[in-house]
């Protein structure tokens, strides 16, 4: 399993957990996460494959406005 994680600005939180909350609607196997930093919020999204991931991710920044040009990295993860 993999996790694309996008780190983002507190005032964004509402907008990012709406669209996370849409699709989670629509597609079943999407399932995220949102941690609390000490100055922003992470979002974590977990996927079967790093190709997933990774589209992910491309999408959340070239598509959410409020997350457009922001940095995101893919990491393997094993669920505990």
């Amino acid at each position: 399993m993999f996790i694309t994680i996008i780190d983002f600005k507190k005032e964004d939180l509402e907008a990012v957990e709406k669209v996370c909350e849409e699709i989670g609607k629509k597609d079943e196997s999407f399932k995220f996460e949102i941690e609390e930093l000490e100055d922003s919020y992470r979002l974590k999204i977990f996927s079967k494959d790093r190709d997933s991931a990774y589209k992910r991710g491309l999408w959340f920044v070239n598509k959410v406005d409020c997350l457009k040009g922001v940095a995101f990295w893919v990491e393997e993860w094993e669920d505990t």
